[in-house]
């Protein structure tokens, strides 16, 4: 994963969210060294939570903006290039990088990370580190708190952003039952989408996710709740029409065998 192409890709603005989350889907993808981006819209559909004609629609989106350009493969599938200037500033490996009067190379930044000596000068010395902050870092590996959170930790984290504690749980042990464990980034996505479910729906974030669950659902929309809705709306009217409709037929035959005057 190139974090360079993630940063450039949550930096875009396609207008639209779901293009939105494709580009930093793809972007999650890339191969820094290589170019390499070559993800089939399945895995992007599973990154992601969104369906298959959604991520093409997405993508076909982001080919018309001139963020992505789409490579059409055969078995291997397709092959994306991200149109971004995130490695403009990148050096090739097989090339050295020009040295300015002190010894130190330069980039189109004009600075770089790495030193070099210069043809005159002696060898250079690199600065001790402070003795609080090297301290702080001993300290910070000795008790385990630079160690990176697990997949279950980072997926309940982004859960609780919207959920609460409860919910986020009852979430993950649903995905869990219906075979499909959430990921980081999709936990994320979700999250947003219970966040909206007050202004769209009416419902709270953890009241959404109680829908969710008991629809069986995978993930959730609030819109979803909205076309929930208007069809029990429509199939009340229709036993309501259905009714009247027999009332009247009843009434019509009972007065033609005579029974009302």
């Amino acid at each position: 994963m190139s974090h360079a192409a993630v940063e450039w890709g949550r930096r875009q603005h396609p207008g639209d969210p779901v293009a939105k989350n494709v580009l930093v889907a793809l972007c999650e993808h890339h191969n820094g060294k290589t170019g390499q981006c070559n993800p089939r819209v399945v895995t992007i559909c599973h990154d992601t939570d969104y369906s298959d004609r959604a991520v093409r629609k997405a993508l076909r989106t982001l080919e018309e903006l001139g963020l992505v350009r789409i490579e059409p493969g055969h078995k291997a599938g397709n092959s994306y290039q991200i149109c971004g200037d995130f490695n403009r500033h990148a050096v090739p490996d097989n090339s050295e990088p020009e040295r300015n009067l002190t010894g130190t190379s330069t980039d189109l930044c004009g600075t770089s990370c790495r030193s070099y000596a210069a043809p005159r000068a002696g060898p250079t010395i690199e600065p001790e580190l402070e003795p609080e902050r090297t301290v702080v870092r001993e300290r910070a590996r000795a008790n385990g708190s630079a160690k990176k959170l697990s997949t279950h930790e980072a997926v309940k984290t982004a859960l609780l952003a919207a959920l609460s504690k409860e919910r986020a749980e009852a979430v993950i042990e649903h995905r869990i039952a219906i075979q499909k464990k959430l990921t980081p980034y999709a936990a994320r996505l979700l999250a947003a989408q219970f966040s909206l479910a007050p202004i769209v729906c009416g419902l709270s974030p953890d009241e959404a996710a109680d829908a969710m669950i008991e629809h069986g659902w995978r993930g959730f929309n609030p819109d979803w709740i909205n076309n929930a809705r208007d069809r029990d709306k429509a199939r009340q009217g229709q036993r309501s029409r259905n009714i009247g409709e027999s009332f009247a037929a009843d009434y019509r035959e009972a007065k033609r065998k005579g029974m009302l005057s």
